[in-house]
């Protein structure tokens, strides 16, 4: 069977299976899931739709609560979201195609796509390690973040290559760590574009959506597109709802708007046998090989993970106000699907409690932390040291300048719109600046003066800060 007919043949065991939904094992299990979410089933609160996959057919699928709380619409299964990260596995499936049809490998380097990174750090990379963030790549919302920008900011996709273009460093060797990197998913894309000459959307178009009949299936690639039946994205604040925005056009990395309907044929194709008996989802169970020998959970866009002793395969998305997850258990090939338009939708947590349910375990209340014990606490700095310090520094590399002044017996890190922030030192001689910067690393001439201070956040490492004159 060719992968067309495959594909014709997957639509129709779609279309068999959806009108069963919701009517196929017992009822008191239905009841039971819709009993956890009768709290905002409601017009005055957002909403979300959970299916429920089992061998290809669809067992359970209901909606509850609003996609746009202004105009009184309800969340449905025809709803349209934006899927955050859980779009990174649909990007490697992209690839997968163009390695299939010989026009990738996984170890092409990115200097063979972007001849201006041919002399530059992240030359060498490699697809394989950009689609299991092993690249060592700077991550492209944390430079936005220390710049001091904002929610809903925009990141356009060129954002991606430019970062690489003017790093002076990577977070550690490719290949030698694990470091969840959106950056580099992005430029997954714009390869896409590349090799195939379509635009990144006409792609899954002619390879995913449009044979799979996924018509509710979107990129968002014009700022501030609008898809039809879209939901909104709402955050609380005081007590109250608030639309919140994503204004970026980036994609690979996300970008991909669908309703549950789509998502669910998705699935249904991922995990259906096919002629050889194998089901297409195991192809992005890949899991990333560190240059040390460990091996990691993280495979292509799906990460492997257990609760109560169910293993399963599983990735979650967030963007702006929308939260999404899907869930993948082998033993039982059932899939898990949630799709939700509020920031505070914690999308772990009730996939947890629904294994619960399907495994007739118990729903584990909410536990209290557990208390470990701190670290010695880090303290002030002497003012004698402090004034060491004091100046403004660059990097060029991100574009962002921060100064250190002492102020009130204190060594203060200052940024123009993020504020203040303390330096500290530890027991074991560890400057910080949190939350802006988790390490700082002094380095100074022969007199003792620093030349340049390398400042860590928690997913940039190593940046360069030169003292300014």
């Amino acid at each position: 069977m060719n992968h067309s007919m495959r594909l014709k043949f997957i639509i129709t065991l779609i279309s068999g299976f959806l009108f069963i939904a919701g009517k196929t094992q017992n009822d008191s299990l239905y009841l039971k899931l819709d009993d956890l979410f009768k709290d905002i089933n409601h017009t005055r609160h957002p909403g979300f739709s959970l299916s429920i996959l089992k061998n290809g057919k669809v067992t359970f699928r209901n909606s509850y609560g609003m996609a746009n709380l202004e105009n009184g619409i309800p969340f449905k299964e025809e709803t349209v979201s934006d899927l955050g990260s859980m779009a990174k596995h649909i990007t490697n499936v992209a690839i997968l195609y163009l390695i299939n049809e010989h026009k990738l490998a996984f170890s092409d380097a990115l200097s063979v796509f972007f001849p201006t990174l041919k002399n530059k750090p992240g030359g060498k990379i490699t697809l394989l390690q950009l689609m299991q963030h092993t690249s060592g790549i700077r991550e492209i919302y944390s430079k936005l973040a220390l710049q001091g920008g904002r929610m809903g900011q925009p990141i356009f996709q060129e954002d991606a290559l430019h970062l690489l273009e003017i790093s002076e460093d990577l977070n550690f060797s490719p290949g030698s760590a694990f470091s969840y990197c959106n950056t580099g998913y992005m430029l997954l894309a714009e390869i896409i574009q590349k090799v195939s000459h379509l635009s990144y959307e006409s792609f899954l178009n002619e390879k995913i959506f449009r044979p799979l009949a996924m018509d509710r299936s979107f990129v968002m690639d014009i700022q501030g597109e609008v898809f039809p039946n879209q939901a909104n994205s709402y955050q609380k604040q005081l007590q109250n709802w608030t639309s919140v925005y994503d204004n970026s056009t980036a994609f690979g990395q996300g970008g991909i708007y669908m309703s549950q309907l789509d998502i669910e044929k998705w699935f249904i194709y991922l995990t259906s046998p096919d002629i050889n008996k194998e089901k297409p989802i195991y192809t992005l169970l890949k899991k990333a090989v560190l240059t040390n020998g460990d091996t990691l959970n993280y495979a292509l866009g799906i990460e492997m993970g257990s609760f109560n002793n169910i293993t399963y395969w599983q990735h979650t998305g967030s963007s702006a106000g929308f939260r999404t997850s899907f869930t993948w258990i082998p033993a039982t090939n059932e899939v898990i699907i949630l799709k939700s338009n509020y920031s505070s939708f914690d999308a772990i947590r009730t996939t947890n409690d629904i294994i619960s349910l399907l495994f007739s375990q118990k729903i584990e209340e909410e536990l209290p932390a557990k208390k470990i014990k701190p670290d010695p606490a880090p303290i002030s700095i002497n003012m004698l040291e402090a004034q060491r310090w004091a100046g403004d520094y660059y990097c060029k590399e991100m574009d962002v300048r921060y100064s250190f002044l002492t102020k009130e017996n204190k060594l203060i890190c200052s940024h123009e719109i993020r504020g203040q922030a303390e330096v500290k030192i530890t027991p074991e001689g560890i400057y910080s600046a949190r939350p802006f910067f988790t390490s700082l690393r002094p380095a100074f001439d022969k007199n003792r003066n620093i030349t340049h201070i390398f400042m860590d956040t928690a997913d940039l490492i190593n940046l360069k800060f030169e003292k300014m004159r």
